[in-house]
């Protein structure tokens, strides 16, 4: 199996904000690739949730762009 990194990938939330039955979480990440480089992203994702604390939809919005 051939990764992309070389370290592990490491997730830093920011902000945590819940309201009612959403949350959003701002993160960055950042990690070196398998050739050594340096890898950082940032994104947000938004959580809906059902009443009783289940996951019913979530998205995520982060830089797509590809790995060097």
């Amino acid at each position: 199996v051939r990764t992309r990194y070389s370290s592990a990938l490491v997730f830093v939330p920011h902000t945590i904000i819940i309201e009612g039955n959403v949350g959003v979480i701002e993160w960055d990440q950042s990690a070196l690739t398998a050739g050594g480089e340096p890898y950082t992203n940032s994104g947000v994702h938004v959580i809906e949730f059902t009443a009783d604390g289940l996951i019913q939809h979530a998205r995520s919005y982060l830089d797509t762009a590809p790995l060097p």
